[in-house]
């Protein structure tokens, strides 16, 4: 069979070592997993006399470590990424490999065998989707994979379909009848190092640039505060989050300028009572990750330097007005080009107006901020922290730095006043209104609050 498709130039791909053995029941055992690959493109070779440049999982059940495999191999192509209608480079430490999309969608399996389309539905559908897609490919290249099985289009008075079908097809020009190698070499010579540009520099801008340079692209860091830093006071990272900040390369540092927590706890706003007692001390256990608290400031330095390792340029001073495709100008004048453009520049952000002109709505939830030290009088209060509830309000305080210090942040709906930003003088007297007849503890978390700087910002944010 295989001499017989060599002989009438199909090509072939490596389809796993067998239909049943799913990659996926691999997914935490990489080691089988590139077992399977291996005999399975040592398999492939031995029959066809050649290397194997592409692959197929069966049920298309690859893992997160599938890629990466198969490049260190010497395939040139992969199959089961079916997210797009044209070919991309996938990155891996092995050098890039070009997703060739397969499709469960266009398949004769699924219009036939699971939504029992007649001859004619399923010729129209493949029809349709052709002439969708050449009208597309009109500016960009389209890829339409036709999944295929003899056994279901290929019946007798089933065939007619793709007969149609391809007489259509044939009729339109310039379609491309390439294979899926032939496709990946084209991605890879029209292929060039991509260069990204970045709007915002906060935690968010920061993190996008250290991840898309570490990948190999070039990228340009725009930032319109007069040098980069990051104002504000503490936040939460969840293990999830910095299993994000593992990826590039950073987890630890975070957590080295940050706290983590050994429990947390959630409290009545009447009588101080704990409701609910969380154990913090087995996240890394638990997730593979810490769960953090820590300043802003200290987390943005740790990424900054990430960023400036990965070889990103950063440009300050840069207030970017107004963007037109994946150009932008600044407020001075100036001009920024890439093949990428990227928004990270908040809730306000310049670059978010070209889907539209919807401003940021205010959520009727104002935040009161502050950074206390911790003394005598509130050290109870900084060895469990947490949360005070009320009615339309709380009261948050973690540690950061050390726990030399608390964040404290107020939360309540207050209608009225809908000004964003971090540095806005707060006065203690607000505060006052909402929990002076909360719980002792409120009391000693106001009291300390009252000593230090107090800042107030409404809460906007946009509808999705």
């Amino acid at each position: 069979m295989t001499d017989a498709c060599l002989e009438r130039g199909w090509e072939l791909l490596t389809h796993n070592w067998e239909q049943g053995e799913l990659l996926t029941s691999f997914a935490h055992q990489p080691e089988k997993e590139r077992d399977i690959i291996l005999r399975s493109l040592d398999q492939f070779e031995k029959y066809t006399g050649r290397k194997s440049k592409g692959w197929l999982s069966s049920s298309l059940r690859g893992t997160m470590q599938t890629a990466d495999i198969l490049a260190e191999y010497g395939c040139k192509f992969y199959c089961d990424i079916m997210n797009d209608d044209q070919p991309y480079l996938l990155k891996t430490p092995n050098g890039p490999i070009v997703s060739v999309p397969y499709s469960n969608e266009i398949n004769d399996f699924t219009f036939i065998t699971r939504k029992n389309f007649t001859t004619d539905q399923f010729r129209d559908a493949l029809i349709e989707e052709l002439d969708v897609l050449y009208a597309e490919g009109a500016k960009t290249g389209r890829i339409m994979n036709v999944g295929l099985h003899p056994h279901v289009s290929g019946r007798a008075h089933r065939v007619r379909a793709l007969r149609e079908f391809i007489e259509h097809a044939k009729s339109l020009p310039g379609v491309w009848w390439g294979t899926r190698e032939e496709i990946a070499e084209w991605r890879c010579k029209v292929s060039k190092p991509q260069t990204i540009l970045i709007v915002g520099g906060g935690v968010a801008g920061m993190t996008a640039s250290a991840a898309l340079a570490q990948q190999g692209f070039k990228v340009t860091l725009l930032e319109s505060a007069p040098q980069f830093g990051e104002i504000g006071a503490g936040l939460t990272l969840t293990p999830n989050a910095m299993k994000g900040l593992d990826f590039i390369g950073i987890c630890e540092e975070a957590a080295a300028v940050a706290v983590e927590p050994t429990r947390q706890r959630i409290q009545h706003w009447q009588d101080g009572r704990t409701l609910v007692a969380l154990d913090r001390s087995t996240q890394r256990e638990k997730y593979g990750a810490p769960y953090i608290t820590v300043h802003r400031a200290d987390l943005h330095g740790v990424m900054t330097s990430a960023a400036q390792r990965a070889g990103v340029e950063m440009i300050a001073g840069a207030q970017v007005v107004s963007s037109e495709g994946t150009t932008v100008t600044l407020a001075d004048g100036r001009q920024f080009s890439a093949d990428v453009l990227v928004g990270a520049d908040g809730v306000k952000s310049v670059i978010r107006q070209r889907f539209g002109d919807d401003a940021p709505h205010f959520t009727g939830h104002v935040a009161w901020r502050c950074l206390v030290p911790v003394t005598p009088e509130i050290q109870d209060l900084s060895d469990f922290p947490g949360i005070i509830i009320g009615p339309g309000a709380m009261m948050n305080r973690y540690n950061v730095r050390g726990s030399k210090v608390m964040n404290f942040v107020f939360f309540a709906r207050q209608e009225g006043w809908n000004q964003e930003g971090w540095t806005t003088p707060a006065d203690p007297e607000e505060l006052q209104a909402i929990y002076g007849h909360w719980c002792e503890d409120a009391q000693r978390l106001l009291k300390a609050a009252f000593a230090q700087p107090l800042f107030k910002w409404a809460i906007n944010a946009r509808k999705p």
